[in-house]
Parts: structure tokens; C-alpha cells; sequence
């Protein structure tokens, strides 16, 4: 019996011990099946979706548009400057730099400023806008500029500073070099898609080696074509079985015409030579190349996405197009910007090699401002590096890299930062000690 009792309760301990290890392993394996369910695709639910990441809860957009408080001309010989002032009269003035060069100011841009807070000034620089007269290239350069700015401020300000000059694209190049030379005419300095004009920048947007042609290469081989048509360089054209064109090359033949397309500025040089010729119809076409080129290059930055574009055996029937241009005032204005723009880039933006607004010695000049710098990070015009460069050479300078946002300062991204600037510069130059 005491046998039979030991065989009884070592079965009965046998079997509770298989029992926990029964529910161990069964548990052990839901643990790993609920682990594994998704790669093993036997999830009965489907994956959650992760929101998208916004840069911010609430962008903010333009200020109100208001009247302006004041319009009018400055006489500068040649030239006489159009000028219009916005906001409330009491309080400091801004000064609005235009980019291009030749885009002309709108009456929108002074809505990147609160109306209740700021004065803004907005000028059309030589040759284009309402200032007169229409696209002249004589007395047209940087230095001219630069002295039209100070005689604004003496008209509207006399002895006091601009509280902040903003420019955008060319208009930073122009902002700098006003600064430089003018460390006490501003208290503050806001750039947008930051521009030295220096050769290797002309060179990104207008040269076949350049960034701009390597993301944009349709709209670039529409906007090289005319150049070498004009230039009468022969081009070598690839047919297929159906005598279609498989490809354009430039072609091998030894003219001065093809070896001088060889210079890595043809293009634009070409541009230059059409816009201020006397053929009325190669301005005009010059003209419509240059702002499609320009559109596309910069529409290639956006961070918005648009339908797939699709080519078959080399064939490219759409041409970029920019916008119609129909009426004789748009296509005045934009003849105006294709000129003085080319004319600008050609002379490196009338600096010599090496003295550019970016030099040390001109940028320690103005390192007591205080600024802020709002740069679109797939700008495809202005790109990101001439910003970390002037960053690093200004490290006082405030650098706000804005991802996925292009060149526009109508990029709801980039208007946020600016709208967000002019607010946060007014409490910079508060705490900065006045210096004039």
C-alpha cells in the first residue's frame, strides 16, 4: 500500500508539473505569434498609419493689406525711382528690396510686415516697376543702387536708420552691399534665399554644368536651344528606325561658333548679346525663354508634387511654359526682368572676383546688426550653400533652414518664417544698443 501510495502521489505530482509547463509554452507561443503576426502576414489588422510630421501646428500666412500712406518719385538723374509707403506712420520703417534683378516691387510685399507694427518702404529699382525710364542698362549697376537706397532714406527718414532692410534673392545682394556700405543706415538686416552674385552661382543657374541644368534638364535643353540657334552653332541630330529624333548633340563641326560654345557662359552670354540687340523678334523670344527657364528652375524646389510626366524614345513634346503673358504690360515687365537680370548676371552683379558682399572684411563691417537669414532648403535658384557660407563668416547671423521649401517667398513654408521674422527682429533691434 505505501508503495502504491508513493507511485499515486508521484504520478499526481508528474501531472502538475506538466500542466504548468502546458500553459508556459502555450503562452510562450501566443507571445510569439502576436510578435511575429505582421511579418508573418497573419495580422487580422492593418498596420497603423503614422501622422505625418507637420513643421508647424499653425503656419502663419501675409498680414492684411492696407492703402498706402504715401507714393512717389525720386529724381536721380537718368533715372527717376518709384517709391510707396505702407503701414502706420508712427511706426519704424522697413525697407522692401525686390528681387530679379527687374522684378519690380507689388503692393503685397508689404503684407510680410504687421501694418499696426512697421512702416514699409517699397522701391522698383532702376529700370523696372513704375520707375523710369523703361529697362535703360546706363547708370544701370549695384553702386547706383545702393546710393538710390541711401537718398530714399534721406527723403523719407533723414537722419534715422531703416529699422530693417529686407531683401530676397537678388534683393540680399543688394541688402548687403547696401549694409557695407552703410553700416549705420539699418538696424537690422532679414534676408530670403541668400545671393552673392558671384561666378559660381551665375554658373549653377545658367550653365550646362551647373546645378539648376542637372534637375531641370528638359526645361534647360528648351532654354540652351535658343542660344544655339541664335549663335548659329550646328547641332548633330540622332534619328531612329522611324525617323523620329533619338537625341540632340551639339555638333563636331570646327566653327568659331561651336568652340566658343565651349565656354562654360555661352548660353547666357548669347542671352545677353539677344536682349540687347536690335532684332525685335529675338528680344521677344529671348524674353519668353528666359522667365520659362527661370519658372521651371524654380518650380523644380517646391515641395509640392504634380503629375508624372512621361517620354518615349527620347521624345520631349512638352516645353516648360511659364505664365501667358498676353497683354503689353505683363509682356513689358517681364522683357524688363529678362534684361536686367541677364545684364546683372553677366557682370557678376558688378563686383569684382573675390570682393563679393560675402568677403570677410565687408561682412565683419556689419556683424553688429542684428539679423536673420530664411533660407528654403530645395531652393533650386538660390541653393543652401551661399547661406551656410555667409552663416559661417557671420555667425551672429540667425540661419533659418526651412526643409522641403523652394525659392518663393510665397512658399507657405517660407512665408511663415518671414511673417515670423519681422516680428521676432523688432525684439532684436529693442535689445540691441542704438548705434547712430
Amino acid at each position: 500500500a505505501f508503495k502504491e501510495r508513493r507511485l499515486t502521489m508521484g504520478h499526481h505530482v508528474s501531472s502538475s508539473e506538466q500542466q504548468q509547463r502546458g500553459v508556459l509554452s502555450s503562452l510562450a507561443l501566443l507571445v510569439f505569434f502576436w510578435s511575429t503576426r505582421s511579418a508573418l502576414g497573419l495580422s487580422t489588422h492593418p498596420p497603423r498609419k503614422r501622422p505625418r510630421a507637420e513643421p508647424y501646428k499653425k503656419r502663419r500666412s501675409l498680414h492684411r493689406g492696407v492703402p498706402a500712406l504715401e507714393k512717389g518719385r525720386l529724381d536721380r538723374g537718368v533715372h527717376e525711382v518709384y517709391y510707396q509707403v505702407h503701414g502706420t506712420r508712427s511706426k519704424p520703417m522697413a525697407l522692401f528690396l525686390h528681387g530679379g534683378p527687374g522684378a519690380g516691387c507689388v503692393e503685397r510685399h508689404a503684407q510680410f510686415f504687421d501694418p499696426k507694427k512697421w512702416r514699409v518702404a517699397l522701391v522698383d529699382q532702376r529700370g523696372c516697376g513704375k520707375s523710369t525710364p523703361d529697362a535703360p542698362l546706363e547708370e544701370n549697376s549695384t553702386p547706383y543702387l545702393v546710393e538710390d537706397l541711401e537718398a530714399l532714406r534721406n527723403h523719407l527718414l533723414g537722419d534715422e536708420p531703416w529699422a530693417c532692410v529686407l531683401g530676397g534673392s537678388w534683393g540680399t545682394t543688394l541688402a548687403l552691399a547696401y549694409a557695407q556700405a552703410y553700416p549705420t543706415s539699418t538696424r537690422s538686416v532679414l534676408l530670403r534665399a541668400v545671393c552673392a552674385m558671384r561666378t559660381k552661382e551665375i554658373r549653377w543657374l545658367f550653365s550646362p554644368d551647373g546645378g539648376a541644368a542637372s534637375l531641370a534638364p528638359q526645361a534647360w535643353r528648351h532654354f540652351a536651344q535658343f542660344a544655339y540657334d541664335y549663335k548659329g552653332v550646328v547641332l548633330a541630330v540622332q534619328e531612329d528606325d522611324q525617323g523620329g529624333a533619338k537625341g540632340i548633340l551639339l555638333g563636331e563641326e570646327d566653327t568659331a561658333a561651336a568652340k566658343e560654345s565651349d565656354d562654360p557662359d555661352f548660353v547666357l552670354n548669347a542671352y545677353h548679346e539677344a536682349l540687347t540687340g536690335d532684332d525685335e523678334r529675338a528680344r521677344a523670344a529671348a524674353s519668353r525663354n528666359w522667365l520659362s527657364w527661370e519658372m521651371a528652375a524654380s518650380a523644380g524646389g517646391q515641395a509640392s508634387r504634380g503629375p508624372v510626366r512621361v517620354f518615349h524614345g527620347g521624345q520631349h513634346p512638352q516645353k516648360p511654359s511659364g505664365k501667358k503673358t498676353r497683354d503689353a504690360s505683363s509682356t513689358t515687365k517681364y522683357s524688363r526682368q529678362a534684361l536686367l537680370t541677364c545684364h546683372y548676371s553677366v557682370h557678376r552683379g558688378f563686383f569684382d572676383e573675390g570682393d563679393s558682399v560675402l568677403r570677410q572684411s565687408k561682412v565683419d563691417a556689419i556683424r553688429h546688426i542684428p539679423a536673420i537669414a530664411v533660407q528654403g532648403a530645395a531652393d533650386h535658384i538660390c541653393p543652401p550653400t551661399t547661406a551656410f557660407e555667409l552663416h559661417t563668416k557671420w555667425p551672429e547671423l540667425e540661419l533659418r533652414l526651412v526643409p522641403g521649401a523652394g525659392h518663393s517667398h510665397y512658399d507657405r513654408d517660407i512665408t511663415h518664417e518671414l511673417v515670423s521674422a519681422t516680428d521676432a527682429i523688432l525684439e532684436k533691434i529693442d535689445a540691441a544698443p542704438e548705434f547712430i
